[in-house]
């Protein structure tokens, strides 16, 4: 994020309302085809496997000896070194950690634009201004001041231990259901409440169909509701379908307390308690699931109280518009923006302004239901800590007496979900709600993919369609210049055959790897053999049967 449009010597109180959502992306052209001809490869001969860099090494060492010091959020040992924008911070407390407005994975740098990597530079050098003994003590002085301007100094940004730099337990970084909801095959929005939840509710639960899917309790804990709400279904299923139907109507997808799914998702507070890992309790064991639907979900049923927008919430609302307005060339994009619920921390600076970091994660207003507040208040003492090096940032929010107040119940837990602390980062509608083709949102897709439509080469696609009319995310083999066309698949949609041949790839520890003449690798690069105008953040997915502009 770049320098404000008006600097003043100290922030004045945010307000001024803007109304939430925004119309749907616009949608490019194509080349996908209806028959596979070209079949993809994995770890062709000439494609030189990924080695660690030595930056990436050293990364990986700093970050486990500062993970080991704190106290474990994600989860304790063995740790895997996540390319999520971790940066971390040091106070007479010792060391904590926030992240970055996004991280980048170590393939995404094949596509990414230096002038938009260098923002994320510019973001951590004005915090790091305000922890200069951190800067000194991870040895990153001159990594943040040196201009982001080529493919090298992307590739050294993207190894660095301000970027790789995420300590997670396995099951929750790449981990894929039933053995682990990772954040990298599974919407961060989701996966993330794995963090915060009660251990006792299975967030993580298999529809009729034996898939997964992922639900919330409708109310508060104590108030006798056994209902859920659906916030995750695979794609091609039939619950699948009619969360669609749901969403599009603009209503959440509800089953009942007898339904099997709600069953699972209380079944250790209901029966004999279990102690299930807070990471992975995800799914039921073979037998526990139905293989006939005979409890029907609703949608909306009569008795479910609508979710209304609480007074925090405006509040947020307002101050998170009034803030982003303030800047120019705005990271996540141009106005109208939604109000995302992920963990945002707004800081303020002289003589720029306005300026925004992240949370260890955010919570969903879906998601406050089965909240533990001690492990929602681990949120609120990181913010606590970041904020008392921004005391101006704190006047102008109104926040100290939020900051300085334990979260104990499910009030405290409510007041921090809608606060300025959590539902605050500003996100145009597709890349946070959409759908393919309309949008690859964050809360549909992995986060590690949908963030690189934030800093990729605006001609380069990362949403194209598979053989069979899905959607999925490549991205180029190589840096920019090498005359490499090959592309390696990061998303495939669930029960494709892309998907399967993605998983057995991953599960031999190669990638999969498409050669340059394939139709999707020809979509990937449609737009540098023919330029066009994209927005820099739409996925442009094409039609069915949509030819070349």
């Amino acid at each position: 994020m770049s320098s404000a449009k008006k600097s003043s010597p100290q922030p004045a109180p945010v307000n001024g309302a803007r109304r939430r959502g925004g119309g749907p992306l616009a949608v490019g052209a194509g080349l996908h085809t209806e028959s596979e001809n070209h079949p993809w490869t994995i770890a062709i001969p000439d494609h030189p496997a990924r080695t660690d860099s030595e930056t990436y090494i050293q990364s990986r060492l700093v970050m486990n000896k500062l993970a080991g010091t704190i106290q474990d959020f994600f989860g304790g040992k063995p740790w895997q070194d996540h390319h999520g924008g971790g940066l971390w911070l040091q106070d007479d407390k010792g060391w904590f950690v926030v992240r970055n407005v996004a991280g980048m994975e170590w393939s995404s740098q094949f596509c990414a634009d230096p002038a938009k990597v260098d923002s994320l530079r510019n973001n951590a050098s004005r915090l790091y201004a305000r922890f200069p003994q951190a800067a000194q003590q991870l040895g990153i002085p001159e990594l943040l001041q040196a201009k982001i301007q080529t493919a090298d100094d992307i590739a050294k940004w993207t190894d660095s231990i301000c970027n790789a730099s995420i300590p997670l337990p396995p099951g929750f970084h790449t981990g894929i259901l039933p053995q682990g909801g990772g954040i990298h095959h599974y919407p961060a929005p989701v996966a993330e409440i794995a963090l915060f939840k009660f251990d006792s509710f299975k967030l993580w639960v298999m529809d009729s169909e034996a898939q997964p899917a992922a639900v919330t309790p409708t109310s508060p804990p104590g108030s006798g509701d056994g209902r859920v709400r659906v916030i995750y279904s695979t794609a091609g299923t039939q619950l699948r379908k009619a969360h669609l139907e749901a969403l599009n109507q603009n209503q959440p997808l509800i089953l009942p307390e007898d339904h099997p799914l709600a069953r699972q998702a209380f079944r250790n507070q209901r029966g004999t308690p279990t102690t299930p890992h807070p990471l992975t309790d995800g799914l039921v064991p073979s037998g526990q699931h139905t293989e006939s639907e005979d409890h029907p979900w609703t949608i909306e049923i009569p008795d479910h109280p609508g979710r209304t927008d609480s007074p925090d919430y405006k509040k947020a609302r307002t101050a998170m518009n009034a803030m982003a307005k303030t800047i120019n060339n705005f990271f996540y994009g141009p106005a109208p923006w939604q109000d995302h619920h992920g963990g945002g921390l707004w800081l303020w600076d002289k003589p720029t302004g306005w300026f925004l970091v992240r949370n260890l994660v955010g919570i969903e207003w879906s998601a406050q239901f089965c909240a533990d507040p001690k492990k929602v208040d681990l949120l609120r003492q990181n913010a606590q800590r970041l904020y008392a090096q921004f005391p101006e940032a704190v006047k102008a929010l109104d926040i100290a007496a939020l900051l300085s107040t334990p979260i104990k119940d499910a009030d405290g837990v409510a007041k921090w979900t809608d606060s300025i602390c959590n539902a605050s980062v500003p996100l145009p509608a597709g890349l946070h709600t959409g759908i393919l083709p309309m949008g690859g949102g964050i809360h549909h897709y992995p986060a590690p993919i949908s963030e690189i439509a934030l800093f990729k080469f605006d001609s380069f696609r990362l949403w194209v369609l598979d053989p069979q009319g899905n959607p999925a995310a490549v991205t180029p083999t190589s840096r920019p210049g090498l005359g490499d066309s090959r592309v390696q698949v990061v998303y495939s949609t669930p029960n494709s055959q892309l998907h399967a041949d993605h998983l057995q790839a991953e599960a031999r520890g190669e990638q999969l790897t498409l050669p340059g003449d394939h139709p999707m690798a020809k979509q990937a690069y449609l737009y540098q053999n023919r330029p066009a105008h994209v927005h820099r953040v739409a996925p442009v997915l094409a039609p069915a049967g949509a030819g070349s502009r």
